[in-house]
């Protein structure tokens, strides 16, 4: 099977519509992420790909705690330029850093979907490096 930035990004688009709901998404993605069994139009000569990096996020959606408001950040991401995958991820993680997920978290406790990934919140020692939900 193969999988593009250009699927990715359409189902994202379609997600931050509000065409689709967050469990759509990421059953579309787990239909379709296989390590080793998925082909991506992006890959790089070491191995990355933003399509993979983006389609294993989607995977585990509601554990990774992203919501449709992220949507930009992913579609940025997959714009980026083949060959310049490095720069591309340290902007999306960059961008991810920035959310509260422990807000997130409180927030989505009691959903159905998101909820049973939202209970077990960890308390963060000062100093600790930022809880990116997963990624």
């Amino acid at each position: 099977m193969k999988v593009t930035r250009a699927e990715i990004a359409e189902l994202l688009r379609r997600w931050g519509a509000g065409k689709l709901a967050a469990r759509d998404v990421r059953d579309w993605a787990q239909t379709r992420y296989w390590p080793g069994e998925v082909e991506f139009d992006d890959l790089e000569g070491d191995g990355s790909s933003a399509a993979c990096e983006a389609l294993a996020a989607l995977d585990q959606l509601p554990m990774n705690v992203i919501l449709s408001e992220d949507v930009p950040l992913y579609l940025a991401f997959l714009s980026t330029p083949v060959g310049k995958f490095e720069s591309g991820y340290e902007r999306l993680r960059s961008a991810l850093d920035q959310i509260d997920y422990s807000a997130r978290r409180r927030a989505l406790s009691n959903d159905d979907f998101y909820g049973p990934f939202c209970r077990c919140e960890k308390p963060t020692e000062p100093g600790a490096a930022p809880d990116r939900g997963g990624l």
